[in-house]
């Protein structure tokens, strides 16, 4: 059953009174609200239980909450904005969410919430255990906008919408449905998240291969070697090499080819061997395979060729 709760009929000087008590009792948070206006206070509130997790949609004329104190429920709140402007300030950060932006953060952490121009929201309390055994990665999640234009943003603003707009449901479908939304919300994150990560990525790439080229006469180059000079495991070096489909060290080793190839065609040093141990190359009978199977032709035969 849908509970239903208004300022309409609570006389003016203690609608705000009557506000404040209704909202800690609600979310189990003791707030200091504030009015942001010198008009009068008008509020409504539409609560409603799916399983473990607790739906309302909040309405209500400019106001502030501040939340000082850890949740005792210890929940993770998705919210679905409708208003205009709003502005959550948690963890240092400040983030702003328009009209269709869906915002999570963490009620065990100090908030404040500002509403310029009124509330007007969906505001999904879900437990944090169910919370975190559907989202992979919280910490991307949680204190991030995700905006209704971005990929996958318009589901999962139309399944919040839409599970509000659904009757309360009892333990089991409440949960699966829950379950469900937050799937797609991990879903629509991931997919805004991974061009910032593939940007990251590529940045790191590009500083490696960099330091490969500036260093490509070491022969006492290796995996370790270049992941400490690098600051980072030689897993997370594998891994940056592995999506251009090849490895570190076989990059290096055909960047060293390449390198020889050209300085045999220009002649910029006087034998074979000086030219591959110019380029990082220590052992000849490595150096001479390498070459046959990449130019299809002996470094003796290149250089032969050229003259």
């Amino acid at each position: 059953m849908v509970k239903r709760f208004s300022t309409h009929d609570i006389v003016d000087s203690e609608r705000f009174d009557y506000w404040q008590g209704l909202i800690n009792s609600t979310y189990y948070t003791p707030t200091y609200n504030r009015r942001l206006s010198s008009d009068g206070f008008d509020g409504s509130l539409e609560i409603k239980r799916f399983g473990g997790s607790l739906i309302t949609r909040i309405k209500s004329t400019p106001i502030e909450y501040c939340d000082y104190k850890p949740d005792e429920n210890d929940n993770i709140l998705v919210t679905l904005s409708f208003c205009e402007h709003a502005i959550l300030n948690q963890n240092g950060q400040t983030l702003e969410q328009g009209a269709g932006d869906i915002l999570v953060y963490d009620s065990a952490l100090p908030f404040s919430c500002h509403f310029p121009t009124g509330d007007d929201q969906i505001v999904m309390s879900i437990p944090r255990t169910l919370f975190l055994s559907h989202i992979s990665q919280p910490d991307r999640v949680i204190n991030q906008v995700l905006s209704r234009q971005s990929p996958l943003g318009n589901v999962s603003v139309s399944l919040m919408d839409s599970i509000c707009q659904v009757s309360e449901q009892e333990t089991g479908i409440g949960d699966k449905m829950i379950s469900s939304m937050l799937t797609m919300l991990d879903s629509a994150y991931e997919a805004i998240n991974e061009p910032v990560l593939s940007q990251r990525a590529n940045q790191k790439l590009y500083k490696v291969q960099k330091y490969l080229l500036d260093n490509m006469d070491d022969a006492s180059l290796s995996l370790e070697t270049i992941a400490n000079d690098n600051n980072m495991s030689s897993r997370t070096l594998n891994r940056l090499f592995a999506k251009e489909g090849t490895t570190a060290m076989r990059w290096l080793w055909q960047q060293r080819l390449n390198a020889c190839y050209k300085a045999l065609m220009n002649a910029r040093y006087s034998t074979i061997t000086e030219t591959a141990f110019s380029y990082g190359f220590s052992n000849m009978t490595h150096f001479s395979r390498l070459f046959k199977e990449t130019y299809g032709v002996t470094a003796k035969q290149l250089v032969e060729q050229r003259r």
